[in-house]
């Protein structure tokens, strides 16, 4: 188990709405903490969510320095336990797929036990203390995000451990086959996998925060999440909208633009239509490693925004020998940036961030088993003939694939919050809901690119 996976895990049990945001990494968890603030990138297409970036300023650094906040005191409140654990054994007999019958057992385990408390700043004591401060528009860090246009958060609330914590997982399966159950925990054969995080004392695991809305020298906050207004007082929009158009005409284009999903995806990996056949399997090879190694796709991400937003200045560099091989190919003989081939990259990551861990590993399997392309016609088309219109039951016709096949794209299409599917003969079933409005578009972006660069490597 993986720190972001427990803390993760640790976010929904504090509350299943999802306000709380898990921290992504332990050794940056000190800049999640009351009043320090966070970058969150202006959305480039309707279906990403976004992650918040960490920075190395709180809000003290960004106000003229006759202003002094050192009378907002963080409160803590009473401490309280996160309890989640499980200790059972799933077994069957399993026929149909091979030519004799095979008895499985599924062990599964799991304990999560931590003590935390809430350090927060009361919104209406900050609201009205910020509210008589100045910013420092000539702060460096404050040029530099408003040039880029990105969104600034301040930290309201965290979750602090108050004792050490180690988080365990065991798996355990014997069987000689692999099916719909062992898909989900990604088990093939008989293993036996224990993994453990431990949690030190004094750990942010998950915070809450607010936008700063930055006026000509002004300060405040919003309030609401659904609020489209950017930091720097630009309205937002994740279509091509004007502002000032009617409520009407907007839901008009935001449609549209959901139905030309398909249009802005050939647009995004146009760059990696053109390349070569050997240069295609190279980078199906680093991204299929990156996806094995999922918690190395942040650290690429990121310097990725760096390198397109200030091409001149950064380069790209890392110590993972896992990212070496992708960065060469991104860069040219000079270092410098291709940014075509950054940007189609970057498109795949963004979409590649909407989706669960175990989706991440089943796209991995389906690349390995040769399947993606029977998987993008189908998540094809429920998008085009069903999704788009709001309706909530469809009925799709599938390629024919194996059980063990089927398993796999069940599950990474069920895996997704919103939507249920069966299949019956040569025909799929089931239902969407709105939970899945963005999980759904990103898994198509995801299995295009993978199927693109599969089909051109060969």
């Amino acid at each position: 188990m993986s720190f972001h996976n427990a803390t993760k895990s640790l976010a929904k049990l504090m509350d299943s709405r999802g306000d709380w945001v898990p921290v992504p990494s332990m050794i940056d968890h000190n800049n999640f903490r009351p009043l320090c603030l966070l970058q969150r990138k202006v959305k480039t297409s309707w279906w990403q969510s976004c992650s918040y970036h960490k920075t190395e300023c709180k809000l003290c650094h960004i106000l003229l320095p006759e202003n002094d906040i050192s009378n907002l005191v963080c409160q803590n409140s009473e401490l309280f336990t996160l309890e989640d654990s499980s200790d059972g054994t799933l077994s069957g007999d399993i026929s149909g797929i091979t030519d004799a019958e095979v008895t499985s057992i599924l062990r599964i385990s799991h304990e999560r036990c931590v003590k935390v408390k809430k350090i927060h700043v009361p919104i209406q004591d900050l609201d009205s203390l910020i509210k008589e401060m100045k910013i420092n528009n000539d702060h460096p860090f404050i040029k530099q995000t408003k040039k880029l246009q990105r969104n600034l958060y301040v930290i309201t609330e965290s979750a602090e451990t108050v004792e050490e914590a180690t988080f365990g997982e065991s798996n355990k399966v014997e069987s000689s086959i692999f099916y719909k159950a062992y898909v989900r925990l990604r088990l093939k054969g008989a293993q036996d996998k224990k993994k453990t995080v431990t949690i030190p004392k004094g750990c942010i695991l998950a915070f809450k925060a607010k936008k700063l809305l930055i006026g000509d020298g002004t300060l405040s906050i919003s309030y609401y999440s659904s609020d489209k207004t950017g930091t720097f007082e630009k309205k937002i929009f994740s279509t091509d909208a004007a502002v000032g158009i009617g409520k009407a005409q907007y839901r008009q284009i935001v449609k549209d633009n959901r139905k030309n999903l398909r249009r802005e995806v050939e647009n995004e990996y146009a760059p990696l239509s053109s390349m070569s056949s050997n240069l295609c399997g190279k980078f199906l090879t680093s991204f299929v490693v990156l996806m094995k190694k999922n918690y190395l796709l942040g650290e690429l991400e990121l310097q990725l925004e760096q390198a397109l937003e200030d091409p001149e200045q950064f380069r790209l560099n890392t110590d993972k020998p896992e990212l070496k091989d992708l960065m060469k190919n991104l860069q040219d003989v000079k270092g410098a940036i291709i940014t075509e081939l950054a940007e189609a990259t970057l498109y795949f990551l963004q979409a590649l961030d909407e989706l669960t861990e175990l989706q991440i590993m089943l796209l991995v399997e389906s690349v390995e088993k040769n399947i993606v392309s029977q998987q993008l016609k189908l998540v094809g088309s429920i998008l085009d003939k069903y999704f788009w219109d709001g309706k909530q039951n469809f009925t799709v016709e599938v390629q024919l694939l194996t059980e063990e096949e089927w398993d796999i794209t069940g599950v990474l299409i069920e895996e997704i919050s919103g939507i249920s599917i069966r299949r019956s003969g040569c025909t799929v079933d089931g239902s969407v809901y709105p939970a899945a409005l963005s999980a759904l578009p990103a898994l198509y972006v995801a299995l295009y690119a993978t199927d693109l660069l599969s089909k051109k490597s060969f």
